[in-house]
């Protein structure tokens, strides 16, 4: 009996299976065709899981949304109810010939990438690493169940499986963006794939859950298979092929779908910054060729793994060596929480950053002059991140002065870190001479944000830091973490109040703090009275035509030799930082942009003076564009080039 009903199965994937032989058709002609390059094997592992394992899970959703109703919709099922049979012996046949029809194609390519690497290898990769195709054969198993076990859960809605699969989808993107461990909930999440040396460190958290979700949804599947939920089901699915009910699901479908498919664009978008903003991807921009990036490189040390572009070994080896010493140092202050070494990707960070910490994860862009420093800053974020739960994590969220304030201090005990200090020192003292610093906004620094460059969360975060240790000692900013952590914090206040209950409940007074806060930009301030006086302010003014914009930077008195201006613009005033865009100001002190560039026919921008290593910016302007009928109130001149916010 069991043979006869593998057979009917068979019978039943053989479109799938066909499907399956055809895209292995496409490999084998791809690789005669343009025979690649795979003595790294590592490179090849992240080719095998790769998109074509994404396009596996749609694919047995797919197959999944059809594997059971069909029965019914074809009226089989009672005849092989009839059968000495039981549903749940049919149910596993039929899970298990899905899974097998479904693994022919990553099978055949992993087979593929194997005889490759016998014919391509050299004597520094001789072996074959059968553990590596084994674990990517395995992740694109584990897809697959998955995609099946959805796909005949949601199935029994016939017509609003796939709204409902887009929904969920979408939802566990969001949810993965506020709560960082939600991530794990993405069955995606598995293929970020990463390798040190040609060891894989397996994201067990991530794999468990993904095993646990589809086991228990193959569970939830037998059951109704198996009872009468699973009629009571089909009979729901029935109704909604009424004409009208199926033109609302045909709608709901597609309007699911396309939502789907743009939140996750945004995100990659998000993830991923323009070229010059931030990010080199390792590609070669010439023109009339195109160069593919290149494998990955690793250097695995006691603290981190880093993860870098071969051509970047001159700046990554060095900062390698030095790294585990940078990491005691942070260590020193913060608990190392385990000995979980730091993944850290040095292909570049989000546009207009150095670096971003994410969990146990840190991206950088590699820097010869920095990248100690930036190092050492997005360690801290990730040892105060182990310190918290997803609560906690939260909770430092909301307090953007002291969270970057913190990393920034930390920051200080790189080499070069009493310059920086004296930097940021000096900034912060400029932006409180101009009265622009308010206890009020700074604690509620999504407004304070609205009006002033958000980069001062570092340097008066700083300040705000080091008056908390010069008053409690080197192990108040940990002990505010540890209250943070507590299990009873209350997860309610927020802004000034949220300040106030956590320097209360560590035992700390908020306005001792405050006070000493403003006393060291005070005396900074008095002590650089005459610098801060020589530098002049700025502010800007719109010209437009019909087709462009003209924005031009207004000085107060002479621009000092050697400063330059500059104009940044954000999209709309509740922008993110990555949006944002920079551009240096002709000698005229102008810039002109397109009037495709301007939206809601409206400019939010900052005049900003470059001084030194820094930037002081004014604060935002947002002006209304009254556009003209021609350009003739325009002289004729090129746009200056975009830069990197400095």
């Amino acid at each position: 009996m069991s043979a006869a009903l593998v057979k009917k199965e068979l019978r039943d994937q053989r479109p799938f299976l066909a499907l399956g032989l055809v895209l292995c058709c496409f490999d084998l002609a791809e690789t005669l065709l343009d025979f690649p390059d795979t003595t790294t094997l590592g490179h090849s592992f992240h080719e095998l899981t790769d998109f074509s394992s994404q396009l596996l899970l749609v694919l047995a959703f797919a197959v999944g949304t059809g594997l059971l109703v069909r029965e019914q919709d074809e009226g089989t099922l009672r005849f092989l109810d009839g059968l000495p049979v039981t549903r749940l012996r049919l149910f596993a046949t039929k899970l298990a010939v899905a899974v097998g029809v479904l693994l022919v194609y990553p099978a055949a390519r992993t087979a593929l990438a194997a005889v490759l690497h016998l014919l391509s290898r050299s004597s520094l990769n001789p072996e074959l690493h059968p553990q590596l195709l084994l674990i990517s054969l395995g992740l694109n198993a584990l897809m697959v169940l998955q995609g099946l076990a959805l796909g005949m859960l949601l199935g029994y809605l016939r017509t609003l499986a796939w709204a409902t699969a887009a929904t969920l989808g979408v939802v566990v993107m969001k949810l993965g963006d506020w709560v960082p461990r939600a991530k794990n909930l993405n069955p995606f999440h598995l293929l970020d794939v990463h390798l040190t040396g040609l060891r894989w460190d397996p994201p067990w958290e991530a794999l468990a859950v993904q095993a646990g979700l589809a086991a228990l949804t193959c569970l939830l599947v037998a059951a109704a298979y198996s009872g009468a939920r699973g009629q009571r089901l089909w009979r729901l699915a029935q109704a909604t092929r009424r004409p009208f009910w199926s033109a609302v699901v045909l709608v709901v479908t597609l309007g699911s779908v396309l939502w789907a498919i743009g939140v996750a664009g945004r995100d990659d978008q998000g993830k991923k910054p323009k070229h010059g903003e931030g990010e080199d991807d390792g590609e070669a921009m010439v023109e009339g060729a195109e160069f593919a990036p290149a494998p990955p490189v690793y250097i695995a040390t006691r603290r981190y793994t880093f993860r870098y572009p071969g051509f970047r070994a001159s700046v990554v080896k060095p900062l390698a060596e030095k790294a585990d010493a940078a990491f005691d140092q942070v260590a020193g202050l913060l608990p190392p929480g385990g000995d979980k070494p730091i993944d850290v990707d040095m292909s570049g960070s989000r546009a207009n950053t150095l670096g971003t910490a994410f969990h146990d994860r840190v991206r950088m862009t590699p820097t010869e002059e920095d990248g100690e420093e930036v190092l050492i800053h997005e360690t801290a974020h990730v040892l105060a991140s182990r310190m918290l739960d997803e609560s906690g994590s939260t909770l430092l969220a909301r307090l953007p002065l002291l969270n970057e304030g913190l990393a920034q201090w930390v920051a200080y005990r790189a080499p070069g870190g009493d310059a920086r200090r004296e930097r940021d020192a000096f900034e912060a003292a400029v932006i409180f001479s101009r009265h622009d610093v308010k206890l009020e906004e700074l604690t509620d620094f999504d407004q304070f944000e609205k009006k002033q460059d958000k980069g001062l969360q570092y340097p008066l975060g700083a300040v705000l830091v080091e008056a908390l240790a010069e008053r409690y000692g080197d192990q108040a900013p940990r002990h505010l973490l540890e209250t943070l952590a507590k299990p009873d914090f209350p997860n309610g206040p927020r802004g000034m109040l949220l300040y106030q209950a956590l320097f209360q409940l560590a035992g700390y007074d908020l306005s001792v703090v405050t006070d000493l806060f403003f006393q060291k930009l005070e005396a900074t301030a008095k002590a650089r009275a005459k610098e801060i006086a020589a530098l002049p302010r700025l502010r800007g003014a719109v010209e437009a035509g019909k087709t462009r914009v003209r924005i031009r930077v207004l000085t107060d008195k002479p621009l000092p030799e050697g400063e330059s201006l500059l104009v940044r613009l954000r999209p709309t005033p509740d922008a993110d930082l990555q949006d944002y865009r920079a551009w240096y100001a002709r000698d005229d002190g102008s810039i002109e942009l397109e009037r495709d560039d301007i939206a809601l026919d409206a400019v939010c921008f900052q005049p900003g003076l470059h001084h030194g290593k820094t930037v002081f910016y004014e604060p935002w302007q947002c002006q209304p564009v009254q556009w003209a009928d021609d350009d003739s109130v325009l002289e004729e001149s090129a746009e200056a080039p975009p830069v990197e916010t400095p």
